[in-house]
C-alpha cells in the first residue's frame, strides 16, 4: 500500500530491509527524514520500545498508518506523544483488494473510530454475511465481503480458489467483522478461509 501511494503522489518510499527490525526502521526514519510510517500494532509497539533505548530522531514523522488490526487508545496516545505522529489512520484491506477496503478519518474525534477499521472507501461496497451468504443484522458478527473495481480478477491458475473467494461478484475476505448503523467496520478475527501469508508469483500487468 505504501509503495502504491508514494508512486501516485510522486513521493519517496524508504524500505530499510526485507525483515522488520525496529532499530533499522528508526535509523532509516532519522536518516531519510520520513514523514509517514505504516505497520501493524505490534510493529509500532516494537518501534516505541526501541525508541526508548537510543537517541533516534523521529521529529520528521507527521502521520502513522496502522494496518492489519484495529488501533487501541493506548497505541494512539503513544504514537502521538512518542513518535510525534499527530495524524493517525487505521486501514483495512488485502492484496486481493488493491489493497484498501476501509479507512478511518483523521478529521473525526478519536473516540468515534477507535477500535474500528473505519468506513468503506467511496468506490467500495461492503456487507457482512452468515455461513449461508445471507446479510446479517447491524452489529452482528459475520464474514466481511466487498465488491467494486478494487477487487482482483482471481488467483493465478487456480479457478477453484477463485470461485470460492468470489461469488456473485462479491469477494469473501475470510475475515469476521461487524457493521454498525453508521457504516463503521469492527474487525472481529479471521474465518477459516483467511490467508495471512501466501507464497506469491510475480505476474506481469499484461497477464
Amino acid at each position: 500500500m505504501g509503495v502504491l501511494a508514494a508512486t501516485m503522489f510522486g513521493s519517496t518510499t524508504v524500505m530499510p530491509g526485507t525483515v522488520f527490525q525496529p532499530e533499522t526502521v528508526l535509523e532509516a526514519i532519522s536518516e531519510h527524514r520520513c514523514t509517514i510510517v505504516s505497520g501493524g500494532p505490534s510493529m509500532f509497539y516494537a518501534l516505541l520500545g526501541k525508541l526508548e533505548e537510543g537517541p533516534y530522531d523521529v521529529s520528521s514523522i507527521k502521520k502513522g498508518v496502522v494496518t492489519s488490526a484495529a488501533c487501541t487508545s493506548d497505541l494512539v496516545e503513544k504514537m502521538r506523544t512518542k513518535l510525534k505522529a499527530q495524524t493517525i489512520y487505521t486501514v483495512y484491506g488485502s492484496a486481493e483488494c488493491s489493497p484498501v477496503v476501509s479507512s478511518t478519518s483523521p478529521d473525526e474525534p478519536t473516540d468515534r473510530w477507535i477500535r474500528t477499521i473505519g468506513t468503506p472507501l467511496p468506490h467500495v461496497e461492503v456487507k457482512v454475511v452468515d455461513a449461508e451468504g445471507r446479510m446479517v443484522p447491524v452489529n452482528t458478527k459475520g464474514e466481511l465481503c466487498t465488491r467494486g473495481p478494487h477487487v482482483f480478477r482471481g488467483y493465478l491458475n487456480d479457478d477453484a480458489k477463485t470461485n470460492e473467494a468470489i461469488r456473485e461478484n462479491w469477494y469473501h475476505t475470510g475475515d469476521a467483522a461487524k457493521l454498525s448503523e453508521d457504516g463503521r467496520i469492527t474487525f472481529s478475527g479471521t474465518h477459516e478461509r483467511g490467508d495471512c501469508a501466501q507464497l506469491c508469483e510475480r505476474v506481469a500487468t499484461g497477464d
